[in-house]
C-alpha cells in the first residue's frame, strides 16, 4: 500500500486491489502536500488544515496548529528531539515548545519548499520566493539569491550525496551543486 498526498485529501493506494481510497473521511477535499513517516509510528499529513499525525487508523491534529502563522503545511522533518515543519516561514517544535525560524531575517515569511538538515548540524532551507539559507553553526542565517550567486531561484527541493558531500538542488530551471 502507498500513501499520497493530492489536492483532494490524503489518500491510500492498495497495490493489490489498484484501488484509491480516502484515507480519512474527516480530511475529504483537504489539499495534502506532504505525508511523512513518524518515528514514533504512523504517518504525519501536512494539509492546508495543519499537521495531523495519522496511527491506526486513528486522526490526531498537530498540537501547535492553532500557533502556526499559516495552517499550509508544506515539510515535515521529524527528528527524535525534534520536529522541523514549514508553512509561511519555518518552525522547530522542541520540547512542547514552537520556536520560529529565521527571526529578522526575509526566511521569516518565506514560503518554504524543503528543509535538509546535515550530518553536522547545518540546515539549509529552500524557498520559492527568497533564495536558498543556510543556519550556520553560531546560530546566524546566511541567504543566497540570484543577487549573491545562486544560480537558479526557486529551490525547490535539497537532497544531499553522504558518498560524494556535494548538496544537489532543485529549481524550475535545472539542477545544481
Amino acid at each position: 500500500n502507498w500513501l499520497l498526498a493530492t489536492d483532494t485529501g490524503p489518500m491510500r493506494f492498495d497495490t493489490g486491489r489498484n484501488q484509491l481510497t480516502l484515507l480519512d473521511d474527516s480530511l475529504r477535499g483537504v489539499k495534502t502536500r506532504v505525508i511523512k513517516p513518524r518515528p514514533a509510528g504512523g504517518f504525519w499529513l501536512g494539509t492546508a488544515n495543519g499537521l495531523y499525525s495519522y496511527d491506526q487508523q486513528q486522526l490526531t491534529p498537530f498540537a501547535a496548529n492553532k500557533d502556526l502563522e499559516s495552517s499550509v503545511i508544506t515539510y515535515i522533518d521529524d527528528r527524535t528531539d525534534k520536529i522541523l515543519l514549514t508553512t509561511r516561514g519555518g518552525y522547530q517544535y522542541q520540547q512542547q515548545k514552537l520556536i520560529r525560524l529565521g527571526l529578522g531575517t526575509p526566511l521569516y515569511n518565506a514560503f518554504i519548499s524543503s528543509l535538509l538538515l546535515l550530518k553536522d548540524g547545518t540546515l539549509l532551507v529552500a524557498t520559492m520566493d527568497d533564495g536558498l539559507f543556510i543556519r550556520t553553526f553560531d546560530g546566524k542565517w546566511q541567504q543566497f539569491d540570484r543577487a549573491n550567486g545562486l544560480p537558479y531561484e526557486p529551490v525547490v527541493s535539497l537532497i544531499a550525496d553522504d558518498i560524494s558531500g556535494f548538496v544537489w538542488a532543485s529549481t524550475l530551471e535545472g539542477i545544481f551543486r
